[in-house]
């Protein structure tokens, strides 16, 4: 067994207890020790690192362990906040094998089909599809110029009355 090296008073940083802390060490080859701190008579151990008798290997594989954890830790908060929103479309085929909420904002994409077109004025009816499937959209705006029947669209908005 070793013996637990005493160290010279520490000196803190506030002035009103600069000479009251004395520390000792209680280190042996593991990267954690235990140290004694008296503080105005009061005497606890604390569980910290020994940084003066760790390796530069020792001290970068800390340093990089603790990087890593905060990068998978800011991943995961980024995949929750998003895990909604991470599908950019939904297919006529998974729409209508799911139950999706009417009123519910989602984006559709597929293939417009053909002949399906039918232009009101400003207000469009189309239906788009997939190899299975086809969803009746209904569009209350100008279509865009590339617009197209068997070109491939992705559309945004709400399913109400299954349209």
């Amino acid at each position: 067994m070793s013996r637990p090296v005493e160290q010279q008073a520490v000196r803190a940083a506030a002035p009103s207890c600069r000479d009251a802390i004395h520390a000792t060490t209680a280190c042996q080859t593991s990267i954690f020790c235990l140290a004694r701190r008296s503080f105005a008579g009061i005497e606890e151990w604390l569980p910290m690192l020994c940084f003066e008798q760790m390796t530069a290997k020792s001290k970068r594989l800390i340093a990089v362990a603790c990087i890593a954890s905060l990068l998978v830790i800011a991943a995961v908060l980024v995949l929750m906040a998003l895990r909604d929103n991470i599908v950019y479309f939904y297919t006529p085929s998974e729409i209508s094998q799911t139950d999706r909420q009417s009123g519910r904002q989602l984006r559709l994409g597929g293939l417009v089909k053909e002949d399906s077109v039918e232009i009101d004025g400003m207000q469009s009816v189309f239906i788009v599809k997939d190899s299975n499937t086809g969803i009746t959209v209904r569009y209350n705006n100008a279509l865009p110029s590339l617009f197209r029947e068997g070109q491939g669209v992705v559309v945004e908005g709400r399913i109400e009355n299954g349209v």
